[in-house]
């Protein structure tokens, strides 16, 4: 179940699977059931990472790149020119992963510099 904490601004839910290991049949009953019509998700890998965004119609959303601890997207609102660039993350315990989280973040940084 989602908690309204997890309702951010234009209808994007994001969600880790920290707690609960969720099969991909589950999941794709899960977001079919809060009845969010766009999605996109980065597997969990058993009781850890896992990312889920779920969006409306109103918004499009370009997945720019796709890593197992983040996936950078651009929101575009459907009724104006207006768009944002957002990484969404779910960042490793291990230090090793998350050293690894930090070179992507920054490539991510001059890919957005760019824009």
């Amino acid at each position: 179940m989602v908690s309204n904490s997890q309702v951010v601004e234009e209808g994007m839910i994001v969600d880790d699977t920290n707690d609960v290991e969720v099969s991909r049949v589950r999941a794709d009953g899960i977001i079919t059931k809060i009845g969010y019509p766009n999605s996109f998700r980065v597997e969990a890998n058993g009781f850890a990472e896992g990312i889920w965004l779920c969006w409306t119609n109103d918004i499009m959303v370009d997945i720019l790149n796709i890593h197992s601890q983040v996936v950078h997207v651009k929101i575009h609102s459907t009724m104006s020119l207006d768009h944002f660039f957002c990484s969404i993350v779910y960042a490793s315990s291990h230090a090793a992963k998350r050293r690894e989280l930090w070179h992507v973040l920054s490539s991510l940084a001059v890919l957005v510099e760019g824009h």
